[in-house]
This record gives structure tokens, sequence and C-alpha cells, in this order.
């Protein structure tokens, strides 16, 4: 999908003297050329744009600024970034009382802080890292949605625009938007019986039984629904999308940052285990996310009004919001950290939520659907994850 950018990339290194396979090497680690707007009704003027983190200043070079770094000259100049980490953090009450200094109390209480925690903190080696990003090391930190991570290791050639459509918009879930409406297959035949012949399925709305007004209402509700619903869904249940999950809520993070996802030995259902006490290394990010902003007003989930008939329970519980991110900036996250909390190896876990509330099972009427779509029709559902606790 970049084809065109990295060609274009790779004849003006070589016009500013980066020899064919040094530019044809930087390509395919993940750089092309964009162009940048440069104000209102002005030319855009082209620049070198790092496709792991986008249009982020960080990601962005001048072309003959980069040409020189190939060639071995000074890194180019970027200001540091003052992300603080804090380290050994024992238990929940060491985290909040970092939450609460104020250096990040302000942010975190107008809902501009979100956090996400890992088992452990990523990172990885480019064959061209971004010299304003890499450590002393070459190692640049990875925090990438799951659609992407298939792609980290993968020349920029080989990556996609990411998902085409939601399975929630097929035919194959059909059987959760009508899910409960009796004989829902059948029943244009059976208006076509008591109602005449009819062309439209607005004609629904105005039948008087309340399966035809029903069938109406969610077809409607699903056909022009708010299409950031349907990638948070899927993400929440096992699916890989572009969206990163994050949580507004610090003893969630706190649970995934020490707590290990892991199959159990049948292989057919999954669990979270404790990470046992002397081993954690997990992390929490403070993310304060800019351009655009991911604030707890905007993207926090309180319901989610496509499946109002199967209430969907679990993004809810976890407290969660899904910023998305394109194939030009797979790991742009990165660059919005507020901070780094590195666990503890005896992180304490009292306090923290259980599995069994942030992943609940019979409480949890869309999961209990999804389950039973995945033991009915197979192949399309396998990524729906089967939790034991």
């Amino acid at each position: 999908m970049f084809e065109e950018q990295a060609a274009e990339f790779v004849r003006d290194m070589e016009a500013r003297g980066v020899p064919h396979t040094i530019a044809s090497k930087a390509a395919e680690a993940g750089y092309v050329v964009w162009p940048i707007e440069n104000g209102w009704g002005n030319t855009p003027r082209s620049m070198v744009m790092d496709c792991h983190y986008g249009l982020k200043m960080s990601g962005l070079f001048e072309l003959d600024e980069f040409a020189a770094f190939l060639n071995g000259a000074q890194t180019p100049a970027q200001p540091p970034i003052d992300t603080p980490t804090y380290k050994n953090v024992r238990d929940l009450k060491d985290l909040r009382e970092i939450a609460e200094s104020p250096r990040h109390r302000e942010a975190i209480e107008q809902g501009f802080t979100s956090f996400r925690g890992q088992p452990r903190d990523y990172w990885m080696s480019r064959s061209v890292p971004n010299p304003r990003i890499c450590d002393a090391q070459r190692m640049e930190r990875i925090i990438t949605p799951s659609y992407w991570r298939q792609f980290l290791d993968q020349p920029l050639s080989a990556r996609n625009l990411g998902p085409s459509q939601s399975i929630f918009e097929t035919f194959q879930a059909d059987e959760l938007v009508y899910h409960g409406i009796a004989d829902w297959r059948t029943l244009h035949k059976r208006n076509h019986e008591r109602y005449g012949p009819h062309f439209s399925i607005s004609d629904l709305e105005d039948f008087h039984d309340p399966e035809s007004q029903e069938y109406f209402k969610r077809w409607k509700r699903h056909r022009f629904h708010d299409c950031y619903e349907y990638p948070l869904i899927e993400q929440h249940y096992g699916k890989k999308t572009i969206g990163l999950d994050i949580t507004f809520d610090l003893a969630t993070a706190a649970f995934f940052a020490s707590h290990r996802w892991s199959e159990l030995s049948n292989s057919l259902k999954a669990t979270y285990r404790h990470i046992n006490e002397g081993e954690h290394e997990g992390v929490i990010y403070f993310f304060r996310f800019r351009d655009p902003a991911v604030r707890q007003t905007d993207y926090l989930v309180n319901k989610l009004g496509v499946f109002e008939h199967l209430p969907v329970e679990r993004p809810i519980r976890q407290r969660c919001g899904l910023p998305a991110f394109r194939a030009n900036e797979i790991a742009a996250a990165a660059r919005d950290l507020d901070a780094v909390i590195l666990l503890d190896a005896n992180f304490d876990t009292d306090g923290l939520p259980e599995p069994n509330h942030l992943f609940p099972l019979s409480e949890d009427p869309f999961y209990l659907a999804l389950l039973e779509q995945k033991k009915r029709f197979g192949t399309p559902w396998n990524w729906v994850v089967d939790y034991e606790f």
C-alpha cells in the first residue's frame, strides 16, 4: 500500500547521495516520503515519515536531514521527551500515590490520562531504527495494537490497510443481531401471508406485530451503527483489531500488568493467572494522547448500543477505550507516554479486580451468545476466547 511513497523515498535519498542499497533498506524498514500540509492554501511539502510513528513530530524528518543521517552524519536533533519512569512500584497504594502526585493529578482529574498494563515492557530493533527515538542499543519501545503486531518484523511492503470489515457487519452475525426474535429467518414469509406483498424492509416499521417492529429496529440500528463500537467489541472478546486497549481505571491496568493470559492444559479454554511472587516484570503506561486527544468523556465505554438486546458487559467492567492507529502509525502510542511504571518483582496484587469481574461469564449475555456462535458455526468465530476461572 505504500509502494509509491517508498519508491519516491528511495529516489529522493539517491538524489541526495545515499547508496541505493541503504535507501532501499530504510524504505523496507518503514520510511517513506509523505506530503505535509504547510498552512492554509499552501502547497504541501515533502518530508520523510517513519511509518511506525506517522505524523508525530518524532516520526518526521526533513529530506536533507534524513539523507545526511543515512550517509553517516550526526543523528537528527530532537528535544528530549521528558517521560518519567517509576521503578520498583510495590502495590496499588504506590500506584495511586504516583497518580495523585502534582505531575499527574490534574491531567487524570480532567480525564486526559488513560492507562495500559502489560506483563512486560516490549522493545524491538529495526534494521534502520528511528534515530530520534531509539536508545543507545538501537532499540525502540513498542506499544502496538494487536492487529499490527504481525507486521513489526515484516518489511513495509508486507503491510496492509488493516481489517476491511467487521464480522458484525456481515450476514454471519445475523444470529446475534436478531437473537431472541422467534423464527426470524421465516419472518418475511409470515409477513407476506399476513400483510400481502411488500418490497421494502422499512415497511416492517408499520406492521402491527412486535417481532416485525423489533426486526426493523435492530436492522436499522446495525445498518446505521456507530462504526466505533464493532471493533471495540471484537477487540475485547478476542479478535485482533487496529485499536489499542486502554483503560481509565488504574487498578484494571495493574491487573493486566500483574496477571498473564494462558491457555489451560486442553488448549480449548484460557484464563488469567497471577504472576508468581518474585517474577513480576509488569509495566503500566500512563498515556496522554495528543493529536488527537483521548479524553475519558469521549472514549470511556459506558454502554454499547448496537446489541441492546444482548448487553455487552466485559468492556464496561474494564472501563475501557479503544483509540485506533492506522497503517502508517502502528507504534505511535509510544510517543504519547506521560509515565512508565515498572512493577517490583514482588508486586502485591491485593486490592486488584478479580479475573471473573473483568471477564464476567454468566453475567455477560453477549459473551454467552458469542460462545454459542463459536460452537455452532466454528471457523468464522474461532477468535472468541472461551475463559475459565
